[in-house]
């Protein structure tokens, strides 16, 4: 699914790492990888927008 070699361990690592603690998120700009990630595993990647609406952060006005 991950089409660019240097990002599959990032993702590897990623999906590890959810399966261990589900609260875990990849955050990324790229939307490849993004898309990728998110149809192996729902929303395991989010941009940065969206890491920081997520439930228990900060938010930015």
């Amino acid at each position: 699914m991950v089409t660019d070699r240097k990002d599959r361990p990032v993702f590897i690592y990623a999906l590890i790492l959810r399966r261990e603690e589900p609260s875990t998120y990849l955050v990324t700009g790229d939307r490849a990888l993004r898309e990728a990630a998110n149809k192996v595993e729902k929303d395991l990647a989010v941009t940065v927008d969206e890491e920081l609406r997520l439930p228990g952060k900060l938010s930015i006005s």
